[in-house]
């Protein structure tokens, strides 16, 4: 508390270069006398109809910035001062998080005399080492995309993505990427500098978005500064505002089936699959903004649809629906600068499957709106000191109803699917957010100008949230395709109670930077603190009341066997954590001519991760007594319903009951964030003003990464936890070949389904990457964001217990673990070209290419009838090909885009526009079948959609 209250005392009494939040940029720049020498005392004012009037002087040695400028390109600077002629620099472009350096020299003249410039903002940051990608609205609208954000993302050097969407298809969903090694939990969400990050989700956001509602984009993957708590990707998402003439436009446009290809692969018909293609997407909105006061106040709005109509691989419909309003207002009064924003947006979908291949009645239908609300103050005080305050309140639900009721789940494990209603779910949530930053600018301390910032963070956030599985009854059968009746005998049901979490989680955050300039080197030096706590609130759990099961209860297995669940309470308690950290940042800029043209640039960090709560799950358990209860299963009358006296109580040794709530620390105490330690080093270079080349090379160790270690019965009936001599090197013979495999047959009698949350001390990941990315801004009739990246990640064990998912198809020799690829989505290397072209008449020409490295393709093998003691009873898992080894092919994807511009006199502009996606109908396999004993091993689940082509109309005024 008294770190707290210090912090806060300093904010108030003295006062961003790189924001990791940012929905704004700066301007810095020098005035100089023909000899170089600065000079002081220079009026500078600057315009622009999105943010009015600012003006400044220059400091003794003829510096001067301007701070948190909303994104134009109609910034114009006037210099003026007795004795020299007025300098203007017309046309400067502001992108977000991104400093641009407007350097003048000032000739003797008279102060009437002016001297007017286009000014082409420079491509180099000549203040930042953040590996950032900045996308402008001319990206946005011009480059053919799927118009969704997550599309954007995999136009990102170094980030690879869990999906491809062409032209629409995944729209709506959210996807899973892998980034330089880091966990995406570690990611941030922001829009419009208020984090919108779903902890309770880790990485992912927590709404969805209007396409046409940005005004621009920014991502940051690396050497994040200190505004950011972790070193998982930013995402920065600026929305529109109002400017000094009214503006404003729509949008339409049609996909449809008609407008589709084939390119399901042969066999596939033959099992009755469709592939994965579009029935038809809708996507149309309007917006309006200007001024209620030019130069002083203005407004905007704006309303989008996209109405996204999918079918899956079995034929079956996949409806979504994202509806989205937004405000906002903007003030200046003076030296203060004030936004007001909301936002409210609804995703609504009908028939979301856990798995392609689930059946249309185990399908759940999703609703629930959220909405933000934020104001922001922006003021200066004197010509040094520029303050920042923001509150924010923002509300997420969403309910996940299943399709076919909350009848009793059938599963079938050997093909994957589900063949009746899935689980239900509940969420809510409430995030209370509040930032005050300040900066100061001095030139009177050492080591030359000093840029300031000090600024304190709060995030305050409720979560309330249930689920289950139909009427907490789940039916599965293992080889159920198989003809043998003997083979099918290996049935069941588990009996489950409804799952809640109702939990608070808070964050503190102080931090401190100063970015030194001398000469042509800029240092930035930064230091960070943040403190995290949540706690589970006390609540109560409905039981489970299946009458059926009373005719197979058992009382002898009372101790660990309840078959109708009776009501269960659990009280509040704090998450026993420490979770206080501080992150040193520190960064230079070296600019090797001094022109500005070639910088070297250098970072390093250790970040602390945001507190997951997937590793503090261990505290559910108490409130789960006798969660999970398993009877055998024999289908008599085969029409797959479980009806009384079909069933029969499991041996006590093989019902893996959940744990009595006996089980202590369920967390560790100690337990700590992971931690990413980062090293950046980078070149880049001025070709020409609008085109820049550069290089960088990263590399990251991550450890001290969280998991749930189990908590088991031993034979004598104790509760303790798994220990690394606990698993054991085994044998198995199967069809002539002998295999080894990793388990704990010998050494327990059953998992208890408690989990104790601490780090894993003996496992770490390290991260090497080299990108090399071309920027070429809009002029000259062209634009161009190009990257290639060569990337590894690898994963370093010490024993059984380095598992973080703690997978017992992950334990082979663990000699064998050392050096190997990491992650699903690990493409050693990626290609990323988008261009756009204009040719004469009105017309453009966008493109969108993308070659990558193959993900992992990991095979497994079941040893039919080798013991286990895994917590479901099912049998040994084996690679039979070294982890990584195998891989699925070579991904290419080319997307086209044709518009043709319309001028309509003095109104506007109407852009009529056709985008093919996936031009050369790939039919690529996205995902398939790893289990060898399957008899579907093999057979694609997912495959690329087909070539499609979209017809579009914009109109802006």
């Amino acid at each position: 508390m008294k770190i707290i209250k210090t912090v806060l005392l300093l904010a108030l009494c003295t006062t961003s270069l790189m924001y990791s939040q940012a929905r704004t940029g700066n301007i810095y720049g020098m005035v100089v006398e023909p000899s170089g020498v600065g000079i002081p005392g220079v009026q500078v004012t600057l315009t622009s109809a999105t943010a009015g009037k600012l003006t400044t002087l220059t400091s003794e040695t003829g510096q001067y910035r301007f701070l948190a400028l909303p994104p134009a390109a109609d910034y114009e600077l006037r210099y003026v001062v007795e004795g020299l002629k007025t300098q203007v620099r017309k046309g400067v472009r502001v992108t977000i998080g991104e400093n641009v350096t407007i350097n003048v020299m000032m000739e003797l003249g008279m102060i009437t005399e002016s001297v007017e410039v286009t000014a082409a903002a420079p491509l180099i940051d000549m203040r930042k080492t953040t590996a950032a990608t900045n996308v402008t609205q001319e990206a946005l609208q011009s480059l053919p995309t799927a118009r969704d954000p997550w599309v954007i993302l995999q136009k990102t050097p170094g980030l690879t993505l869990d999906r491809e969407n062409v032209g629409g298809n995944e729209s709506g969903q959210q996807s899973s990427w892998d980034s330089r090694g880091e966990n995406r939990a570690n990611s941030q969400w922001n829009l419009d500098g208020v984090e919108v990050t779903d902890p309770t989700s880790p990485g992912s956001s927590g709404t969805y978005f209007d396409y046409d509602m940005f005004e621009e984009m920014q991502i940051q993957t690396a050497a994040n500064d200190v505004t950011a708590i972790a070193g998982g990707v930013s995402i920065n998402f600026v929305t529109k505002r109002g400017k000094d003439k009214t503006f404003g436009g729509g949008r339409f446009y049609w996909t449809d089936k008609s407008l589709q290809g084939k390119n399901l692969p042969a066999g596939l018909e033959k099992e009755g699959l469709s592939g994965n293609t579009i029935d038809q997407i809708l996507d149309y909105g309007l917006n309006i903004g200007g001024p209620l006061a030019k130069g002083k106040a203005w407004y905007w709005g704006s309303f989008g649809v996209q109405d996204i109509n999918n079918v899956d691989m079995l034929d079956n419909p996949d409806k979504t629906v994202l509806t989205t309003f937004n405000g906002k207002l903007n003030l200046n009064l003076s030296s203060h600068r004030l936004e007001l924003y909301g936002m409210w947006g609804e995703k609504t979908r009908d028939n979301r499957k856990n798995n392609p291949l689930d059946r249309l009645t185990a399908a759940r239908n999703q609703t629930g709106p959220s909405w933000l609300i934020k104001l922001q103050d922006d003021f200066s005080i004197g010509k040094n000191v520029f303050t920042s305050l923001k509150l924010s309140y923002y509300k997420s639900t969403y309910d996940l109803a299943p399709n076919g009721g909350r009848e009793i789940v059938y599963q079938d494990y050997d093909a994957g699917w589900r063949y009746n209603s899935g689980s239900w779910s509940n969420f809510l949530q409430d995030y209370v957010e509040g930032t005050l930053t300040l900066n100061y600018f001095t030139e009177k301390l050492p080591l030359g100008s000093h840029d300031i910032m000090v600024g304190v963070n709060t995030r305050i956030m409720q979560a309330n949230q249930q689920g289950g599985y139909g009427n907490g009854m789940r039916a599965y059968v293992y080889d159920a395709l198989t003809p043998d009746a003997e083979a099918r005998k290996s049935r069941g049901v588990r009996v489950d109670r409804r799952w809640v979490d109702n939990f608070d989680y808070n964050r503190f955050s102080a931090f401190f930077q100063d970015a030194i300039s001398k000469g042509r080197l800029t240092v930035n030096l930064g230091l960070r603190f943040d403190m995290q706590s949540a706690a589970i609130n006390a609540n109560t759990v409905p039981g489970t009341n299946i009458p059926l099961l009373n005719s197979v209860y058992d009382p002898k297995t009372k101790t660990y066997i309840n078959a109708n669940l009776p009501d269960a309470s659990r009280d509040a308690v704090d998450i026993p954590c420490d979770l206080k950290f501080l992150s040193p940042r520190l960064g230079f800029v070296w600019d090797v001519t001094g022109k500005g043209k070639t910088v070297v640039k250098g970072n390093f960090a250790i970040y602390g991760g945001v507190m997951n709560f997937d590793s503090t799950q261990g505290l559910q358990v108490p409130f789960e007594i006798y969660t999970r209860n398993r009877f055998d299963w024999s289908d008599l009358n085969k029409d797959q319903i479980v009806n009384a006296g079909e069933l029969s109580l499991r041996d006590q040794t093989n019902n893996y009951a959940w744990v009595t709530g006996d089980a202590a620390n369920l967390v560790d105490p100690n337990l700590t964030q992971d931690k990413d330690m980062e090293f950046l080093v980078g070149v880049e270079h001025e070709i020409l003003p609008d085109l820049s080349v550069g290089i960088n090379y990263i590399h990251r160790k991550i450890w001290n990464q969280s998991w749930n270690r189990p908590y088991v019965v031993d034979g004598d009936g104790n509760e303790r936890l798994v220990e690394p001599s606990d698993w054991t090197e085994y044998t198995f013979t199967q069809d002539g070949t002998t295999y080894s495999y990793w388990d704990t047959y010998d050494s327990y009698v059953y998992y208890t389904g408690a989990y104790r949350a601490e780090n894993v001390k003996d496992y770490h990941v390290t991260y090497d990457g080299v990108d090399l990315v071309v920027k070429k801004a809009m002029a000259d009739k062209w634009m161009l964001m190009a990257s290639v990246s060569l990337q590894s990640a690898k994963r370093h064990y010490a024993s059984q217990l380095g598992y973080t998912n703690y997978d017992p198809t992950d334990h082979e020799p663990v000699d064998l673990l050392d050096n190997t690829p990491s992650g699903s989505r690990n493409a050693r290397w990626m290609v990323k070209l988008n261009g756009l072209y204009q040719l004469p008449w009105g017309i453009n020409l966008g493109a969108s290419y993308q070659i990558r490295d193959g993900y992992i393709f990991d095979p497994r093998l079941e040893l039919e009838d080798a013991d286990s003691r895994w917590w479901d009873s099912s049998q040994p898992l084996v690679r039979i090909y070294k982890n990584g080894s195998q891989r699925y092919a070579t991904f290419s994807m080319l997307d086209l885009r044709l518009e043709k511009m319309f001028t309509i006199s003095n109104i506007g502009r109407l852009f009529v526009s056709l985008d093919g996606f996936n031009i050369f109908n790939s039919d690529y396999v996205l995902d398939k079948e790893t289990s060898i004993n399957s008899s579907r091993y093999n057979q694609p689940y997912e495959v690329l959609n087909p070539r499609v082509f979209r017809l579009g109309i914009r109109f802006d005024f």
